[in-house]
């Protein structure tokens, strides 16, 4: 199965959206892939902040689809520059659910966007771009970190892919699709998986059994691991 063949990025003026194009030009080059960029302008939130008594005296809503524009532009140069095939939209709205209509309606392979990384109260007030995205779309998610992140990894190639796994099929997808990932790109796998132990010794003990509760199920997740 060919992975990565169409993938839709999400762009806006942030080092991190500059950061996920990078990523998605590379994957597009490595794999012969296509590329499609998207900025979303949010006209009805520009609207409401020029109307405000304190809000903008020019034309806001002009200003960002120039600034949309303008990224839009500067990305399809740069994958032009790296012979990777590209095309543009500007759409409206919020920024996650064009992104989510977005990758189905052009039948994206997959989606790469950059993340502010936002904590506590202020992901808390502003919300996050990116879990929206990541918890309305089907289709596989890069998420890429700005160059300022603490947390950022520079990832320059497919070499080691780490696989959560769980016993839900949303995991099995992702277990499919890092497969599919690592036969196309020749990158190595490592399968993992988390389970509370404390919890389910807990709860044995509420029902009088033994700990072999527990041990049966890390070595469930062991097996069903080990046969990806």
């Amino acid at each position: 199965m060919a992975v990565l063949q169409r993938l839709l990025v999400a762009l806006d003026c942030s080092a991190a959206a500059s950061a996920a194009r990078d990523l998605a030009i590379d994957c597009a080059r490595a794999f012969g892939g296509e590329l499609i960029f998207l900025a979303v302008v949010d006209r009805g939130l520009a609207i409401a902040e020029m109307s405000a008594p304190s809000g903008a005296s020019y034309d806001l809503v002009a200003v960002l689809e120039t600034d949309a524009r303008t990224v839009l532009d500067e990305a399809t140069s740069r994958a032009r520059a790296a012979n990777v095939r590209s095309s543009t939209l500007l759409m409206d709205g919020r920024p996650g659910p064009p992104i989510v209509a977005c990758a189905r309606l052009e039948h994206a392979d997959g989606i790469v966007m950059g993340t502010a990384g936002m904590r506590g109260l202020e992901r808390a007030f502003f919300g996050s771009t990116a879990a929206s995205v990541l918890r309305a779309t089907c289709q596989p998610t890069m998420v890429v970190h700005g160059p300022d992140d603490p947390v950022r990894v520079v990832l320059t190639s497919f070499a080691r892919i780490f696989v959560a796994c769980d016993d839900s099929e949303p995991a099995d997808a992702a277990c499919d699709f890092a497969i599919d990932l690592a036969a196309q790109s020749g990158a190595s796998l490592v399968f993992g998986t988390v389970l509370e132990t404390g919890d389910l010794i807990d709860t044995s003990a509420m029902y009088g059994t033994t700990r072999s509760l527990s041990r049966a199920i890390c070595a469930r997740r062991r097996s069903h691991a080990s046969k990806r």
